[in-house]
Order: C-alpha cells, then sequence, then structure tokens
C-alpha cells in the first residue's frame, strides 16, 4: 500500500513495475461496478469506510475526493506498461455523463477566475483563451511566446486543478511554509539566539539575564516569521475544511493560489499564496 498514493490506488512496485494489489483492486472494481448502478459517491464513501483496507497509510478515513479520483483515472483500462483493472465496458457505465448543473453565467464566472491566475511557465505572462473553433475546446494561447497553443487547453487545466486540489484536502500536510527570511531579521534572530546561549552557558549564571534573554529570543523569533507562516496555516484550514465534491471547488482555488502556471504540453502548477508550488505530476496519480 502506497504511503502518500503517488501510485494509483490498486497498484503497487515490484522489480521496477507496477503490478495489481488484489486486495486493492477488488474495491477499485466495486467502485466502478457500482457507480455504473448509479451508487453515488457518498454512498461509496460510507461503504468504503466500513472495511480495512484505507485510501493510503496517511489518509485515513475515505473521503469523496478519494473515490472520485479512482473513477477518472483511465490508467485502470491498462496499457504496454500498466496491467488492466477494469474492462473499458466498465468505464464507459461510469463515466456516464451527469447533466450540468451550472448555467453560462456561472461557467463564464469560473472561467474568468482561472483567467485571472494563469500564467505562462516560459514568459510570465498571462495567456488568452481561444477557441480553435467554434464551439471547440478552448486553449491556452500566450501572445508574447506563443508557446501555448498545442496541447494546453482548459479541460486539461481543470482536471489538474482538480487533483491538486483533492491531493491537499486528503493530505493537508503537504503544505509547508517556504522559508523566505527577511535579511535584517534574519541577523538580528541570530545575534539574540548568540547572547542567549552564551548565558545559559556561562558558568556564572545569572538566572535573571538568562529569563530576560528568552523573552527578548522569542520576541525576535515572532518578529521573524514571514507571513507565508500566517498563509500555510490559513490554506491549511481551507483545504481540510473544503466539502468533498466531484467538480473543481474554483471559490476554494481562488482562496488559497495565486498563480496557475501552465506549461505547452497541457500539465500545470499551482503557485500556493505562501509561495509554495505544487506540481501536477507529483499529485497525479
Amino acid at each position: 500500500m502506497a504511503t502518500n498514493r503517488k501510485l494509483p490506488f490498486g497498484y503497487y512496485i515490484q522489480m521496477g513495475r507496477m503490478v495489481v494489489h488484489e486486495g486493492e483492486a477488488d474495491l477499485v472494481r466495486m467502485i466502478f461496478r457500482e457507480y455504473g448502478k448509479g451508487t453515488s459517491l457518498l454512498q461509496l464513501t460510507n461503504e468504503l469506510n466500513c472495511q480495512p483496507i484505507p485510501y493510503s497509510e496517511s489518509s485515513v478515513p475515505w473521503n469523496k475526493h478519494m473515490v472520485a479520483r479512482i473513477l477518472k483515472n483511465r490508467k485502470y483500462l491498462g496499457d504496454e506498461n500498466i496491467p488492466a483493472i477494469i474492462a473499458s465496458e466498465e468505464w464507459q457505465k461510469a463515466s456516464r455523463e451527469k447533466p450540468d448543473a451550472k448555467d453560462e453565467s456561472e461557467n463564464e464566472k469560473d472561467d474568468k477566475i482561472i483567467r485571472q491566475l494563469a500564467k505562462c511557465i516560459k514568459c510570465g505572462c498571462k495567456p488568452e483563451l481561444v477557441a480553435a473553433r467554434p464551439h471547440g475546446t478552448k486553449r491556452w494561447r500566450c501572445a508574447n511566446c506563443g508557446e501555448l497553443t498545442t496541447k494546453a487547453n482548459t479541460s486539461m487545466t481543470i482536471e489538474s486543478l482538480t487533483n491538486i486540489i483533492a491531493m491537499l484536502s486528503e493530505q493537508p500536510q503537504l503544505i509547508q511554509s517556504v522559508e523566505s527570511p527577511r535579511v535584517p531579521e534574519r541577523i538580528h534572530l541570530n545575534n539574540q539566539e548568540k547572547e542567549f546561549t552564551a548565558a545559559i552557558s556561562n558558568t556564572a549564571f545569572d538566572e535573571e539575564k538568562a529569563r530576560k534573554l528568552a523573552f527578548t529570543l522569542a520576541s525576535a523569533r515572532f518578529d521573524a516569521l514571514g507571513s507565508e507562516d500566517y498563509e500555510t496555516e490559513r490554506i491549511r484550514r481551507e483545504v481540510a475544511g473544503a466539502n468533498p465534491s466531484e467538480s473543481l471547488d474554483y471559490s476554494l482555488v481562488k482562496s488559497i493560489a495565486s498563480e496557475i502556471l501552465i506549461y505547452p504540453d497541457g500539465t500545470i502548477s499551482l503557485k500556493l499564496k505562501n509561495n509554495q508550488i505544487m506540481k501536477g505530476d507529483e499529485v497525479h496519480a
């Protein structure tokens, strides 16, 4: 069983190759079979939480994000390098079209959020969304460098964002502060730490002086904290408290991210507001 589910649920590595984990694979087949019959994500989640196999060692209990990730993963169909777990008929039945509850104005609002955050990874400029043909899939095009015109499209962007948000919701501990020390505060803090260490190491220990230095050091450490530390805790709380959903929570993306970095091949990275970058290929299974 994978610790943080970098491998798809249902597989493990043996002698450098992905092989089927039979216990997990049985659950994958059950998920596709029951979802194809109309069982909801919530019902599947409840059923999975009544059996002993977790999604990963660090993700207990099951939630709707985990089930949705399995249902969207085409690797279960197999290829020359990966053994199949489900048949194409099962995939098609479970991937049935669902009515879209959003109206046109809501879709335009969602598109606007993505456009606001999008950045071309090559030049840093803001790309635009263009339709390759009337009513066709909208693709990214960077007017500055012209790189984002072939494979990068909105459906890939939305799928990658959904996977990243789901992974962060499952494992908020992945969100870490990015160290960007402010030089004056860091120098001051280093001096305070040296002074405190010298005071408590002195054979002629002065308790009163050590106490004052301890308070001074605590204050210096607090002053040295950057906004990234606050943002890290805020983002963790937001993703941990997010309501499970089959679709992308655009308002959550806007709340926790400062940029969506788009690559020419269609992959993305999400730059969080604490300056941490979550790469799409690190969370894709």
